[in-house]
């Protein structure tokens, strides 16, 4: 969990969170006629908030853990990235304030890029002073997207009971494992909170 509220109890908890970011894109864009590169930018962190809070929710109604577990990682990314960008802009609106902006819209990890991106782990590292729990989440979330033995886990089940328990295996098997389902829908739910919280702070920041 990432912080003790807000409670997301299904993908219809979601949804109704999720409707909320085309809104908030036209607020920001329909705000200024002139486009910013910070608009820009808020404006890409909100569309890939849509588009894997999306994934997740189909992934969290199908039944597809995996699928699940590696939007909900990419959301956290998305969240520190996020974090990590309101704090560029805490010193206000000022010549370094936007260098660093732009830096944070055209970065790449490509060799020769004017702009360097942040290490994703330096985001989130630095967004867990905000969600305590976040890098914990991070790695526990990172077990079973990567292939090892927490993901390979997700091929069968125990079945029975006492002496006759066996394991159940089955390709393609399309199941949660006991609570699992509950608090992923509640962090993906959190994650398209606070991503579109922090956002609006952003902007406010920038337009002060």
């Amino acid at each position: 969990m990432i912080s003790k509220s807000p409670i997301f109890k299904s993908t219809q908890d979601i949804k109704t969170e999720l409707d909320k970011i085309p809104h908030l894109g036209y607020e920001f864009l329909s705000k200024d006629k002139n486009l910013y590169t910070h608009s820009l930018l808020l404006i890409g962190i909100l569309n890939r908030t849509y588009d894997l809070t999306e994934s997740a929710i189909w992934a969290i109604d199908n039944n597809r853990p995996q699928s699940a577990a590696n939007m909900f990682r990419a959301l956290i990314e998305t969240l520190g990235f996020t974090y990590y960008s309101w704090e560029q802009v805490l010193p206000g609106k000022n010549e370094g304030v936007y260098k660093k902006i732009i830096a944070l819209f055209f970065g790449s990890r490509q060799a020769g890029a004017q702009f360097q991106s942040v290490n994703i782990l330096t985001c989130i590292d630095k967004a867990v002073k905000m969600f305590p729990e976040l890098r914990r989440n991070y790695d526990d979330i990172s077990e079973i997207v990567h292939p090892n033995s927490k993901s390979f886990a997700y091929s069968g089940k125990t079945v029975g009971v006492d002496k006759s328990m066996q394991v159940k295996f089955k390709i393609p098997f399309y199941e949660f494992k006991t609570g699992d389902k509950e608090k992923i829908t509640n962090q993906v739910g959190e994650c398209c909170y606070y991503i579109q919280a922090i956002c609006r702070e952003i902007m406010e920041k920038l337009k002060n």
